[in-house]
C-alpha cells in the first residue's frame, strides 16, 4: 500500500488538494490511501468542504484520518462544553463561523441582541449553535468522536503528537498533560518532549503537531530558546530525525500556505491491535 500522509491542514482545503497532486494521490487507484495525523479544522476558511471531502473519502475506504488536539475542540463544542479559550485563541471560530454558514457569529449575536461580549454570552451562543450545527449535521459529532488516535503498519506508527515511551505498551499511554491524560494529553505534545524522547517501538514514528522546522532547531539546539517560526518557517520542510527514527510534516500551514505530503510504501497489519 502507497500512504501519503499530510498533518495539520486546519480546513485549507485548496492547498491540500494541490499537495496531493502534486505528490501523486490517486483516489482511483486501489492501492493509494490518505492518511491524516489530526488537526483537520481551525484557522482555514474551508472547514465545511474540507470535511465533507474527508468522510467522502474515508467512506469509500481511501482515508484514515486521526485525531489530533483541535479535533476536540470541536468535539468539545458539539457537545456543549465551554469552548470560549479555542473559540478565540485557537482558530474554533472559523471553522464554527463556516459550519453555521458565516449567518450568526458570536460578535454578530452579541451586536443583534445588544449582548456583552463575555463568557456568559459566549456559553448562551454555544448553546444556540451547537443546537443549529447538531440538527444541520446529525453525523458530525460521531464523525469525529469515531477517529482513532493512532494508526500503525508493519512499519510505521501515525499519530497526531507522540507516544508516550515511557508506557509499559505505548498503545495504552499513562502520561498526563494540563487536564488531559491518555492520547489527548499526547496529542499536545511539546518540541521539549522530544528532547528526552526514546523511540523504542521498532518502527518509524510519523507525527504531526509541532512544525518540522521548529524541531528541526530544537533536536539539533537542545532548545527552542531563540528559534523564530518567521524566519524558519518558509522552509518547513519533513523533517525527519535519525536519533529517534521520526519524521515530522507539519509545515505551518495557516502561516505557509503549503501542506507537506510524506508519500511511503508499507503493508498494513494483518489485523489492527
Amino acid at each position: 500500500m502507497k500512504y501519503f500522509t499530510i498533518s495539520d491542514t486546519h480546513a485549507h482545503h485548496k492547498e491540500t488538494i494541490e499537495a496531493l497532486h502534486k505528490a501523486g494521490f490517486d483516489i482511483n487507484n486501489d492501492n493509494h490511501k490518505l492518511i491524516v495525523v489530526g488537526d483537520i479544522t481551525d484557522r482555514g476558511s474551508e472547514a465545511l468542504t474540507h470535511i465533507l471531502w474527508l468522510k467522502d473519502l474515508e467512506d469509500k475506504g481511501k482515508a484514515i484520518i486521526l485525531r489530533g488536539n483541535h479535533d476536540s475542540f470541536i468535539i468539545g463544542f458539539l457537545m456543549n462544553k465551554n469552548q470560549a479559550f479555542n473559540w478565540q485563541h485557537n482558530g474554533l471560530d472559523t471553522t464554527i463561523d463556516d459550519l453555521d454558514h458565516r449567518t450568526n457569529s458570536f460578535q454578530t449575536y452579541c451586536m443583534i441582541y445588544d449582548k456583552p461580549f463575555n463568557t456568559d454570552t459566549f456559553l448562551e451562543w454555544e448553546r444556540i449553535t451547537q443546537a443549529s450545527i447538531n440538527k444541520e449535521y446529525p453525523w458530525l459529532k460521531k464523525w469525529f468522536k469515531s477517529h482513532k488516535d493512532y494508526y500503525e503498519t508493519e512499519n510505521y506508527i501515525f499519530t497526531h503528537g507522540i507516544i508516550d515511551h515511557e508506557a509499559e505498551d505505548w498503545h495504552k499511554p499513562t502520561k498526563p498533560r494540563y487536564n488531559y491524560k491518555g492520547w489527548d494529553a499526547l496529542h499536545w505534545a511539546s518540541p521539549e518532549d522530544f528532547l528526552e524522547f526514546k523511540n523504542n517501538t521498532g518502527k518509524h514514528l510519523v507525527v504531526g503537531h509541532l512544525n518540522a522546522s521548529l524541531m528541526k532547531y530544537t533536536l539539533n539546539h537542545g532548545n527552542n530558546d531563540l528559534y523564530d517560526y518567521r524566519e524558519y518557517f518558509p522552509e518547513n520542510e519533513i523533517y525527519y530525525d535519525d536519533r529517534i527514527n521520526t519524521y515530522f510534516i507539519d509545515t505551518l500551514t495557516a502561516a505557509t500556505k503549503r501542506v507537506n505530503v510524506l508519500v511511503i510504501e508499507d503493508k498494513e497489519l494483518e489485523e489492527e491491535i
